[in-house]
């Protein structure tokens, strides 16, 4: 009888545990996925495709409430330390799993983000144009200095009556020739590129839409894409002659 009774707890302690490890595998998984997952879901809600990546940063605080599932397979992992049973990937994948959502998740604290409009403002007093009123806008230094600001048209109406002017608008110009486009700064090229409008001011010479192929001088450039109801304003950008 004594045989039979160890013989049973044992059994059953091993499907208990089986159990267990099916759960703790689970969460070992989600682990792996919690930071492309939530990743993913802050690149959604940023549009990075309007805000580039500072669209990411605002919202990557959100990343954190994914950090359950590597805390969770932590805890299965001491539990199995306390056992005697292998446990080594329950602590080494949550680990990093945590470490990227930590990184990621931090840079929301780490950055200052600016959602002022003034930048447009004073873009609409100095060119004299008329930018709908009702933006999200977010403002950020670019790598070699310039200041960029991201900006959606959130009001329909506003949009249309926006994008009735600029067909007819002096300044507003539906290309630019490819020596103007490689000025673009790096980090918003690929933003300016797929624009439908744009305007292409030289800061030094006080000419628009024309390219300067010598000297050093400053730029500022506004893309407009239409089906995004997404505007670019890059000024402050330097063109070195080298």
């Amino acid at each position: 009888m004594d045989y039979y009774d160890a013989y049973n707890r044992v059994f059953m302690e091993n499907e208990r545990f089986g159990r267990v490890k099916k759960y703790a595998t689970t969460f070992m998984i989600l682990s792996i996925l919690a930071p492309i997952i939530g990743f993913t879901i802050v690149s959604e809600l940023g549009e990075i495709n309007i805000f580039n990546g500072l669209g990411s940063i605002r919202y990557s605080w959100i990343i954190y409430f994914f950090a359950v599932f590597p805390i969770t397979c932590l805890i299965f992992g001491i539990y199995f330390a306390r056992k005697r049973r292998a446990c080594v990937r329950f602590f080494i994948i949550p680990i990093i799993s945590l470490v990227f959502i930590t990184a990621f998740g931090s840079m929301r604290f780490m950055r200052q983000i600016n959602t002022g409009t003034d930048g447009i403002v004073k873009i609409e007093e100095k060119f004299s144009i008329d930018l709908p009123d009702d933006l999200d806008a977010l403002t950020d230094i670019g790598f070699d200095g310039e200041t960029i600001i991201y900006a959606k048209v959130l009001n329909s109406s506003q949009k249309e009556q926006f994008e009735s002017t600029l067909a007819e608008h002096p300044l507003w110009k539906d290309s630019l020739n490819n020596a103007m486009k490689l000025t673009f700064p790096f980090s918003v090229d690929h933003l300016l590129e797929s624009s439908d409008y744009f305007i292409y001011y030289n800061e030094t010479s006080g000419l628009y839409n024309t390219f300067q192929e010598e000297g050093t001088y400053t730029l500022t450039i506004i893309g407009y894409n239409v089906s995004l109801g997404r505007i670019i304003i890059v000024t402050d950008y330097e063109i070195k002659d080298e």
